[in-house]
């Protein structure tokens, strides 16, 4: 069994359902996933939760590190793409610090240098320069 299938399975047997996983990059790290996951609540609201799932404990894995009760998926995405280093504009891996990175022309935050330049691109474009 794949470890996303690994992944589904057990946040499922939680009553949760696995919105999002991402490999972590290092090959050292090959049985790791970050994930984000919706939880429907007993009083029939929604919440949603990242965490940090390790194919290697447990008998069927196990979800670590989660950071819980975001009231909105925008919320957690943020979140999970913070913790996992990617860009929130496209949601590929990105070096953070490197001076690779482009600040966002939407936001104080940083995205991927392909996005930066996409970004650009589209505000020269916005402006008529192009």
């Amino acid at each position: 069994m794949r470890i996303t299938e690994k992944a589904a399975n057990l946040a499922e047997s939680k009553g949760w359902e696995l919105l999002f996983a991402k490999r972590l990059q290092h090959p050292d790290d090959y049985y790791l996933l970050y994930t984000l996951v919706q939880i429907e609540e007993s009083d029939g609201s929604t919440s949603y939760a990242t965490h940090l799932f390790n194919e290697e404990l447990g008998e069927n894995g196990s979800f670590n590190y989660g950071h819980y009760d975001f009231v909105t998926l925008e919320a957690a995405k943020k979140d999970l793409y913070e913790r996992a280093g990617l860009c929130p504009r496209c949601g590929q891996v990105h070096l953070k610090g490197n001076g690779r990175d482009a600040l966002s022309r939407k936001g104080n935050y940083y995205v991927c240098r392909n996005c930066g330049i996409m970004e650009a691109i589209e505000e020269a474009k916005d402006a008529g320069l192009i």
